[in-house]
């Protein structure tokens, strides 16, 4: 039986997500950003369970794991699939 997306998501924690899926991460000042996925002008700071838009006029102003997930991947489908093939090695 496969863990459920809601388990997963309250193991994981989103620097884990950016680490695992091999997504460039950059330390300012001892915060985390990355790339937005779908439009690398824009970052993200990662911030306790979310990704916070760190630009203004981002036209996402943050989103937890699963939807970073979706930007990542595509779609809420993949990104539910992508977790239970394990995108990121997590015990839970």
């Amino acid at each position: 039986m496969h863990p459920a997306a809601e388990q997963i998501l309250r193991a994981v924690d989103p620097y884990r997500v950016a680490s695992d899926l091999k997504l460039p991460l950059e330390n300012k000042d001892g915060l985390l950003f990355t790339k937005d996925p779908q439009d690398p002008q824009y970052e993200f700071q990662i911030s306790g369970r979310e990704f916070i838009a760190a630009n203004y006029g981002n036209p996402i102003p943050g989103c937890n794991i699963f939807d970073f997930l979706k930007l990542h991947l595509g779609s809420y489908e993949r990104a539910d699939s992508g977790e239970r093939r394990g995108v990121f090695q997590q015990d839970v």
